[in-house]
């Protein structure tokens, strides 16, 4: 009967730490009012050929709002093992085997 070779490893999991991050906004109501307020009439076209009047768009409202999102990366490796059995000849005059510093003694199947 041979002698069967196992090491288990055991290794630490570690959990990373959360992180809160706030971001301050690039641009305030009161500039989003502006670009809007020069922008609107190529917004709203009545006609491909006629553009419409300042006076004919206004703007209702603007809302700023954010949203809220996560995003989660994740790796996970799995190392797959198998127990070998491994039959090793040895002459029948050997008495000691040695392997990675361990000793094993030979046996008759």
């Amino acid at each position: 009967m041979a002698t069967i070779l196992t090491k288990t490893i055991t290794i630490p999991e570690t959990i990373v730490q959360r992180k809160v991050i706030v971001f301050k906004p690039s641009f305030g109501i009161k500039a989003v009012r502006k670009i809007a307020e020069k922008t609107k009439n190529q917004m709203f076209k009545k006609y491909l050929f006629l553009k419409s009047k300042p006076e004919e768009t206004r703007i209702d409202s603007i809302d700023k709002y954010f949203e809220q999102y996560i995003v989660i990366d994740g790796k996970y490796i799995v190392d797959y093992s198998k127990n070998w059995n491994n039959l090793i000849q040895v002459d029948e005059e050997m008495q000691k085997l040695k392997i990675s510093n361990k000793y094993f003694e030979p046996k008759s199947i």
